[in-house]
């Protein structure tokens, strides 16, 4: 093997594998297969594989049999933190599942279907906490692993520290992310800083000099090796202790290859490493190629690796001040340049001033989670220092007061992003012509990477559909009635409910039509009054019309009066209407009647057949969305 491939032995190997699997995926071998659920309500037995905390409750990955002794993954959502669930508990649910549907009830809705198949789950269920108990609690090491990672986190939320600076310290020194509030994540995120609230590579580097400096008196006394070997078995432990996370295993099997050539005394070549550990961790689960951390975190240290020795053999060495600052600028902008497509791509954002905002964190967070790491383990010995607590809240503050201050910059961030997936192709093949050209410098590689790079241009004008000049639909929802209408300038929410739970409704559309909106490049929704008019809509409380096209909405037994000209296109019936229905028709004439998903299930049902009996044209929303295009 000649060079360069003779130092990367493990590139074509990997690249092999990722092919493998990528087939693998595209045949359907890593789709989970459909379970046979059994009917009703049923007492599932199960093994707890993952669990997350919300406001809401917690929701519990479990491994169960079907009925035809299948395994199968299931998603409980448990409206109760009465139970203390650990991972490997062996738990009884009370419940019905279902397998998951793909959400089509609002245009450029989340593939919620896609992305638990993604995971491996293939069932969904609601438990109540009457219905949920744990037969068993898991004794397994992992187990009591993560039960001294939880004694952790109580120490320090009990300490002297401020919430904020024990929120972070938890979220990154610990890897707990259920502490970390939305608004804080927000912050730093706005940033341009979101990594440093995923353990990754550079926490792992933290810890690793951390370790070093500790186990400096075995260098003292000549034990070198001793000293690696220590500093392999810690990081290793950090790793379990922290949940084994693609992005800190990566880390800690190339810190484990760098450090075992030193203790062989053999060469060793820092792509090696990282090539290493893909292999290792895809070998253990083939499916973390497509988790966007495990891309994340490969791809940017990838970049650094190819860029930084033609990058660092272009500055000047003797000022070391500006030969540290370039280094840290340098470091910065190779791992954006690798993982920027993927932020885009999953987030559909990108901070623009991602460069200044990183730089202070170089200095920052080595001492944050040094002190941190420092208070751990005076707190496991009974003591509770003040003057430290106080040291990290002033260094916390400094850091959320910078990342506040950041993302408060007009244009922090640039939003709605929506780059097609054949883009990966032309951007990949650019940053590796790029390295090719700053590497050999020669004038056809700065040709290819000037025609790669025209093809990222070109590619999303190309295959990006346009948005309808105007539109408008009743989502489907099962608790509330409302039209979200959009006229190419702006998006609007009628809401038909009360006042104050149409802000609520309003607060939750923003979440939830978050793609919708930002595929059409606006940012938010705002509410429509009960009697108001604009250019193609006229809205009198329950009456609404857009364009030529009139609604009435009824939730009430009490119908307008079939002698006030009340004709309509459509007639929604909703929640709180409970009388005949076979009325509507008298009363307002529609050409079509509606039935809303948040009806009653046992009435739709029946108002359906009714319907049905009389040949009367209607419409179920729980079935199909109503939705109107004006191109």
């Amino acid at each position: 093997m000649r060079p360069p491939l003779s130092y990367v032995p493990l590139l074509p190997w990997t690249i092999l594998v990722v092919a493998v699997i990528i087939t693998l995926k595209f045949l359907g071998f890593y789709t989970p297969d459909t379970p046979a659920l059994f009917k009703g309500k049923t007492a599932y037995q199960g093994i707890v594989t993952d669990i997350t905390e919300s406001d809401s409750g917690q929701k519990v990955t479990a491994e169960f049999q079907d009925s035809l002794n299948r395994p199968f993954l299931a998603l409980l959502t448990i409206a109760s933190f009465d139970h203390r669930i650990e991972l490997g508990d062996s738990i009884i649910a009370n419940a019905i599942l279902s397998l998951p549907k793909r959400d089509d009830s609002y245009p450029d809705a989340f593939d919620y279907q896609k992305h638990l198949q993604d995971k491996g789950i293939s069932a969904v269920g609601y438990v109540p906490a009457s219905s949920f108990s744990i037969k068993s609690k898991s004794t397994s090491s992992l187990t009591q692993v993560r039960r001294w990672q939880q004694r952790a986190v109580v120490l320090l939320k009990r300490s002297r520290l401020s919430e904020g600076s024990a929120n972070f310290l938890v979220t990154a020194l610990l890897g707990d992310t259920t502490s970390m509030p939305e608004d804080v994540r927000n912050v730093f995120s706005g940033a341009g800083q979101a990594h440093i609230l995923a353990l990754s590579g550079m926490h792992v580097g933290i810890i690793t000099m951390a370790i070093l400096v500790m186990l400096l008196p075995l260098t003292i006394l000549r034990l070198r090796r001793a000293r690696l070997t220590a500093t392999i078995i810690i990081l290793w432990a950090y790793a379990v202790f922290t949940g084994l996370s693609p992005s800190v295993v990566r880390a800690v099997i190339m810190a484990t290859c760098i450090s075992g050539g030193y203790i062989l005394q053999r060469h060793h070549v820092s792509f090696n490493s990282l090539l290493m550990a893909a292999i290792l961790i895809l070998a253990v689960s083939p499916t973390q190629l497509f988790d966007i951390g495990f891309q994340m975190s490969f791809v940017s240290v990838a970049c650094i690796l190819l860029f930084m020795p033609a990058i660092q053999s272009r500055i000047n060495r003797k000022n070391r001040i500006v030969y540290h600052l370039s280094t840290a600028l340098s470091l910065t902008l190779c791992a954006t340049l690798g993982c920027g497509i993927i932020t885009a791509y999953y987030f559909h954002t990108f901070p623009l001033y991602f460069l200044p905002a990183n730089l202070p964190l170089m200095i920052i967070l080595p001492p944050l989670m040094g002190g941190g790491t420092l208070l751990l383990i005076l707190e496991h010995t009974g003591y509770d220092p003040s003057w430290l607590c106080l040291t990290i809240d002033s260094i916390y503050n400094l850091a959320y007061g910078y990342a506040e201050w950041i993302s408060r910059l007009p244009n922090a961030i640039i939003r709605n992003i929506y780059p097609p997936q054949s883009i990966f192709i032309p951007y990949y093949a650019s940053v590796l012509l790029l390295a090719l050209s700053l590497w050999i410098r020669k004038k056809w590689a700065w040709i290819s990477l000037s025609a790669t790079v025209s093809l990222i241009v070109i590619i999303p004008l190309a295959v990006t559909a346009e948005s309808p000049a105007s539109e408008y639909f009743i989502p489907r929802d099962y608790r509330n009635v409302s039209i979200v209408h959009y006229d190419g300038n702006e998006a609007i929410l009628i809401a038909l409910s009360s006042p104050l739970r149409a802000k609520d409704l309003l607060n939750e559309s923003n979440a939830k039509y978050r793609d919708f909106l930002g595929r059409r490049n606006l940012d938010s929704i705002y509410l429509f009054d009960y009697t108001a008019t604009k250019p193609g809509i006229i809205r009198n409380y329950n009456h609404v019309k857009i364009n030529e096209t009139s609604y009435i909405f009824i939730d009430s037994d009490s119908l307008p009066d079939a002698q006030a000209g009340n004709r309509v296109n459509y007639a929604v019936i909703c929640n709180g209407f409970k009388g005949n229905i076979l009325d509507i028709p008298g009363a307002v004439s529609p050409d079509t009647i509606l039935l809303s998903a948040n009806l009653n299930a046992r009435r739709h049902n029946r108002y359906e057949d009714s319907l049905q009996v009389h040949n009367i044209p209607y419409r179920s929303l729980r079935h199909s969305t109503h939705h109107v295009k004006n191109l």
